[in-house]
C-alpha cells in the first residue's frame, strides 16, 4: 500500500459516508462513490482500486444478495482504469468525461425508466457526481502521488 492509496482511501470513504449519509436524509442518491472510484482509477494502481472497490460495494452492499448496481460500481472503475488514458483530453477533464460516461452508462443499463421519467433526477445525480469527481480529482492531484 503507497500513500497515494492511503489519500485515495480517505477520499473514497469520505464518499461513502456522503452517498449514504444523504441517501438515508434525504432520499436523493447521487452516485459520489461511482465518482471517487473512477477518479481514483486515474491514480492509483489496479490492485488498489480493487481493493478499494470492494471495500464500497461491501459498505454499500452489505447484503449478501447479488446487485447489478453493485456489479457496475465494480465494473466502471475497473474499465476507467484501462481508457482513462486513451481520452486525448487534460487529465482533469478526461475525469470529467469518464466520470460522466460512467454516470451515463450506469442510467443507460439499469435507470433507463427514470431516466426519461424524472430527467431532472439525472441531472441533479450527474451534477453532483461530476462536482464530486472534481473535487476528488483535485485532492488527489494536489496531495498525492500522480499516475496519470
Amino acid at each position: 500500500m503507497t500513500y497515494k492509496f492511503f489519500i485515495a482511501f480517505l477520499f473514497v470513504a469520505f464518499a461513502i459516508i456522503v452517498q449514504v449519509g444523504l441517501g438515508s436524509v434525504s432520499g436523493v442518491w447521487i452516485d459520489v462513490v461511482l465518482a471517487a472510484l473512477i477518479t481514483a482509477a486515474f491514480f492509483v494502481d489496479l490492485s488498489e482500486l480493487i481493493l478499494l472497490i470492494s471495500l464500497s460495494v461491501f459498505i454499500l452492499n452489505w447484503q449478501p444478495a447479488f446487485s447489478l448496481e453493485m456489479l457496475f460500481l465494480a465494473v466502471l472503475p475497473i474499465a476507467a482504469f484501462f481508457f482513462h488514458k486513451r481520452i486525448p483530453f487534460k487529465p482533469w477533464l478526461a475525469n470529467v468525461v469518464v466520470v460522466f460516461l460512467g454516470i451515463l452508462i450506469l442510467y443507460l443499463l439499469l435507470g433507463l425508466g427514470l431516466l426519461f421519467r424524472d430527467p431532472a433526477f439525472f441531472l441533479w445525480d450527474t451534477a453532483g457526481s461530476l462536482l464530486a469527481g472534481i473535487f476528488v480529482f483535485q485532492g488527489l492531484w494536489i496531495l498525492g502521488p500522480r499516475r496519470i
